[in-house]
């Protein structure tokens, strides 16, 4: 229907708008108006996929498991040097997950 972008300049800036109005909406505390932003952020970037050729929901699929793979390394590493995951701080956990990254191509 030639509603559509053209090029990818124009595409990132509109998220990097959406990203402006989302962040805007959730200082203003207005859940409502934070969940239609959010939406746009997401909408903004399936476009950015779909420009490029590629599926926003398999991109997110692998996220997850690349995810929830990296964690239950996380998990393990601390469980090996005896740390309880509650008594972690994000800064250790962080450590943690930078080692799990490395970890994947081993």
């Amino acid at each position: 229907m030639g509603f559509d972008w053209n090029e990818p300049t124009s595409m990132f800036s509109k998220v990097e708008e959406e990203i402006k109005e989302l962040q805007e909406a959730l200082s203003n505390e207005s859940t409502s108006d934070a969940e239609m932003e959010f939406g746009d952020v997401l909408f903004s970037l399936v476009n950015v996929g779909r420009y490029y050729q590629l599926d926003p929901e398999l991109a997110l699929h692998r996220t997850s498991v690349k995810f929830i793979k990296r964690f239950k390394k996380l998990e393990e590493m601390l469980k090996h040097d005896q740390i309880n995951i509650d008594d972690a701080s994000l800064e250790l956990m962080d450590h943690y997950w930078e080692k799990a990254k490395q970890t994947e191509n081993e």
